[in-house]
Order: C-alpha cells, then structure tokens, then sequence
C-alpha cells in the first residue's frame, strides 16, 4: 500500500514559513467518501448531474462565503453544502458536473486566499503525496427511497429502488447507490437465510473489474445520500447487522459510507479473502448479541481503509456474565495492509462500566500469519474498558511497517473487568503472542496518552505493555496520574524500547533513561485532564513545555487537527500541535452520546 494511498491526505499550500505569524488557517482535505465516481447519470440539479462526493479535512469555515472549491483546477463542481461537522472536523460536499475532465486528479479547496495543495507539490521541504479521485464516465448512479419501489429503473430520473438490498444485489463494478433519509433495512437478507449465521445484508459477490482498469477505480459504492440519516438494524433472527460470509471467493472493492449501524456485530472474513474495502464516515454502535469477537470483525482481507467511522456504546449487554465480553472488542481484525485514521472509538461514552472489553485490537485468533502494513493514525481512542490499542500479534518487519501517530488516547484500561474476567488494561499493548524472533520495531510517534491501566495499577495495567516486541517511542506524551503505570510490570523492560524526545508526567521521572533519551518530566499542560472523566480535551496550552519540544519526522507533516507541523522553529510533542491561528474552526468531537440498539 503506498504512502499516497495509504495516507490519503490533500494537505495545504503555504506561502513561506510565515504561518503562525500571520495567524491563518488554511484547508485541509483529510479523505474523501468516494475515491471514483462517474460525473453524469445522477440526480439532475442546476446543470449537474454526477455523482456526489464528500470532502471530509478542516479550516473550511462554517459558511462558504467567497471560499471555492475544484476538481484539479477546474470549476465543474456544484457547492451542495459547506463546513458542517463531523467528529472533530468539517466537510463539504459537491457534485460533479459533466465539464469535470475524466481522469485521475485532486480536489482543492481555497479559503481565505490559502489552497490547498495538489499531490506531487513541495512546500517548506515536504513533498506532500495527496488523496487521488478519479473522474469516470462510466458507471451508473442509483437511489434508494422510502417512497421507492424495487421494480422501478432504481435511478433519480427513474424512480428510486425501495431497498438496501436492491441495490446491493444490483451494483456492479464502478456504480453508485445513495439511500436517502428514514430508509432502514431490518430485515433477513434472504440471500444469506441459508447460512447458519444470516445477516440484514450479506455482500456475497464483489467486483467485476477488467485488466484494463485498475479493480480500486471500479468500486461498488453504497452510503447515504448527502444529509440523510440511512440505518441498517438488527433483523430478526439474525446473527449479524452485515456480514462478508466465506463463501463464492473474494468479495472485494466496496466502499460503504455514511451509514448507521445498529444492533449486532458486523463481520468481514473469516475466509473470504476479501480486498480493496473501504469504510468511511460511518455511525457504528452494537450490543453484543452477534456470535463474533467484536462491533466490526475482520479477517483474512488485506488493503482495508477505515476512514472518519464513529465506533461508539460497543457492548451495552456485557453486563451479563454469561457472555465473553472479554473476547467483544469495538474494532477486531486480524488483517494486513490497513489504513486507520480519523475515527473516534469510544465504547463506553457514559462510563456505565457496561461495554466490550477492548477499543482496537490486531489480533491472529482468526487466520494463520502475523500482520504487518498497519497505520493507525490520526484517531481519538477513549473510555475503553481494556486496552486503547492492542497490537497482539503483529510483524512490524513486513514490508510498510507498523506506525502509530497523531493519535489521542485517553481513559482508557478503566475497567470493570469484563464478565468478571481478568485482562490486559493499557492504553497501547503491543505483543505477547508470536514475536520471539521479531526485531524490527513499532514507530509510536506524536501520540497524546492521559489515564491509562486505573482499572489495576500493576500487572498488566500501565500507558503501555509492550512485550516480547521492539517499540521506538519519538515526540509522544504520557500523562499518568498516580498510581497508573507508565508501563506495565509485565513488561518485557526497556532492553526492547528505544526512542527520544517524550514527555512523562504524573507518576514519578521518567522511565528506560538508558534506552529512551532526552525525555522531560514535567506537565504538558493538557487544556483539561481530569482522571476518571470520559471527556478531556488534549490539546496544548500556551506556555505547554511539549511545545517546539520535538524531533523533526520528515513524513509527519500535520497534526490531528489538520495544523501544518512544525509551525515553530521545530515539532511539538503529542498529537496537537499548538496553532496559535485566530481564525482556525475545529468542531469538539461528539460526547456523552447514549443511543438504543435494536
């Protein structure tokens, strides 16, 4: 998987190094919902009629204003609206038009005079890689309605399809679907009655593409139209919310995006040997009542991208001892070749003490090798039962690396013990299982960890749990409010960390000083952090000793926020960098959020 893709980033265009000093904030274009789409045969509005796409980033400002957006230098886009929210950051979305030229390019997205930047550019030394879009003509664009029916043309001029299932049995290589507002599959997809486990939908088949077209260009596209609420619910009788069953060879290139989840779990594997998905900007909660290891289960696929999905009240019956909430996690796979970034994983938003046991777990249970190629960047990871991320069974000697950056995770290893069953309580573990003989290492970088291990602050509880496997730690902060752990007494010690530049703060001086060099302890200065809360807020203030405090990482040119790094003479620690902007728009990331499962 290549930077450029893997990344997925448009990032800005600076003039010079006079950034923080002039107090701008310009754009940044984080992903996109859909990576090709056609630019005719969609619904008709004001002269366009191509699919939409969603610009997910920041610094968009809440109103557009005199802001302007392009499709590789080109004004072919219709505006169809500007700025609203999305987790921690904004979105604006578009329509193609049929003057958008065919081919592979870019969006740019100007604000305040400041653009940002096209794949392939170099600002201040960076070479920025930038998220690709292809503009098609060919492919079909569909709908789904609650006022539909599924013997109509299943299109905007047409007649819409009254069914998910419809249009999932109907897409093929390079198509479309949106489902507008109120439309809710809840029940058995009957073509998954047959297996012992059915689903609400069961994607059996996969894309159709040919030699001559790359298969990730001619993805089957199915998400929410533009503002609509589109939910898919637990069936009666049902063993899953979706499912990938291993059956038929690969199910590969769907993009699903915009959707809400609810009920039981989803499961992507187990044999299927499925490939090129992409999960974007999903609305994901389930109960534990589906026969699988977590909210999300995946196996045995490679060159997955979840992208902005919002994982939150994972496991709202692990207060029955009877069920194996230990083995129930918010986001379970055993994949390689992953892309995780821009998500929230929050699994248990009330402190109720009631939800699944891990937030992100890469674990070998349910296929054959380690995994490797993974990138978790860029995501907010909090009130987790166990562990924040748990990284069990990984090889970071396969080729692309393990790299975690940009990530904020906060109270998490809180505990209760799920189903009255002892775990592991760290905000990132990494090994234990399977890694005797692996020397390469995990890169953590510009990472922000605040309470993590409260549950046991001993064995097995701590910031990390890195054993039996070489981790180099740059740039992070770990705040651990006594008596939480730095890192758990089970660890294999500091012969196998390496690493320079963190901030320790909260229990004691800093740890591994002959492994890990040029640490401070001192406070970081956290806008808040209060132990025990289930909302803090990691940002830097003024004044934070984390600021300029860092080592220059030549491939880290932004902070979770989408803020240009460095923005002083040299890097801040953890995942904020400190703007210092006036006219920066970050939306606070959702809180406190209870929903009913059904």
């Amino acid at each position: 998987m290549s930077k450029a893709v893997r990344f997925g980033l448009l990032t800005l265009i600076i003039l010079g190094t006079t950034l923080a000093m002039a107090q701008v904030a310009p754009p940044e274009i984080f992903f996109t919902d859909l990576t090709s789409a056609p630019n005719t045969g969609g619904e008709s509005v004001s002269g366009f009629a191509g699919a939409y796409v969603t610009l997910y980033g920041n610094g968009f400002g809440t109103t557009q204003g005199s802001s302007t957006v392009n499709w590789n230098g080109q004004n072919c886009l219709r505006v169809v609206s500007w700025g609203g929210t999305w987790l921690w950051y904004q979105k604006v979305v578009v329509q193609l038009g049929a003057s958008c030229t065919a081919g592979t390019g870019s969006f740019g997205v100007t604000v305040n005079g400041a653009a940002s930047v096209s794949p392939g550019q170099t600002v201040n030394g960076y070479s920025y890689t930038g998220a690709l879009f292809t503009v098609r003509t060919t492919g079909h664009i569909y709908c789904v309605a609650t006022s539909g029916s599924d013997s109509a043309a299943g299109t905007f001029s047409g007649g819409c399809w009254a069914t998910m299932l419809k249009a999932k049995n109907t897409l093929a290589a390079g198509d479309v679907a949106y489902v507008e507002n109120g439309v809710n599959q809840s029940s058995m997809d009957p073509s998954s009655s047959s297996f012992s486990q059915p689903a609400s939908l069961s994607f059996q088949t996969g894309d159709t593409c040919n030699s001559a077209v790359p298969c990730a260009q001619l993805p089957l596209a199915l998400g929410a139209y533009p503002g609509a609420t589109a939910t898919v619910t637990m069936c009666s009788g049902c063993g899953y919310i979706w499912r990938v069953p291993n059956i038929g060879g690969h199910q590969d290139n769907w993009n699903l995006f915009g959707l809400t989840f609810r009920g039981g779990g989803i499961d992507i594997g187990n044999g299927t040997s499925a490939t090129n998905w992409r999960l974007v900007a999903n609305d994901i909660s389930c109960d534990d009542s589906s026969d699988v290891y977590g909210c999300i289960t995946a196996a045995d696929s490679n060159n997955f991208w979840y992208y902005g999905n919002w994982w939150h009240n994972i496991g709202s019956q692990c207060n029955n001892v009877s069920l194996t909430c230990k083995l129930y996690h918010a986001f379970y796979t055993a994949d390689s070749h992953v892309d995780f970034a821009w998500n929230i994983v929050d699994p248990d938003p009330t402190n109720s003490g009631t939800a699944g046991c891990r937030a992100v777990q890469w674990h070998t249970t349910l296929t054959t090798t380690d995994e490797g190629d993974l990138h978790i960047h860029d995501n907010i990871i909090r009130n987790a039962i166990c562990d924040g991320i748990n990284l069990s069974t990984v090889n970071p000697g396969m080729a692309g690396g393990i790299e975690l950056y940009n990530n904020v995770v906060y109270h998490v290893g809180k505990g209760p013990d799920p189903s009255g069953t002892a775990s592991v309580y760290t905000c990132l573990y990494g090994g234990g299982e399977n890694h005797s003989t692996y020397t390469s290492a995990i890169n953590v970088y510009n990472n922000s960890f605040f309470d993590c291990g409260a549950r046991n602050p001993g064995f097995n509880s701590g910031a990390f749990g890195v054993v039996n496997m070489h981790a180099v730690l740059t740039n992070n902060i770990i705040y651990q409010p006594s008596p939480e752990l730095y890192y758990a007494n089970n660890d294999g010690g500091c012969s196998l960390w390496s690493g320079s530049n963190n901030l320790w703060f909260g229990n004691g001086s800093a740890p591994c000083s002959s492994q890990i060099t040029g640490s401070l302890n001192v406070n970081p200065m956290y806008t808040s952090a209060t132990a025990g809360a289930a909302v803090n807020d990691l940002h830097l203030q003024t004044g934070s000793p984390a600021v300029t405090a860092g080592l220059s990482i030549s491939t880290l040119t932004h902070d979770i926020q989408g803020s240009l790094r460095p923005l002083g003479s040299a890097f801040d620690l953890g995942a904020y960098q400190l703007t210092g902007a006036t006219t920066i728009n970050r939306p606070n990331p959702p809180t406190n959020v209870q929903v009913s499962v059904q």
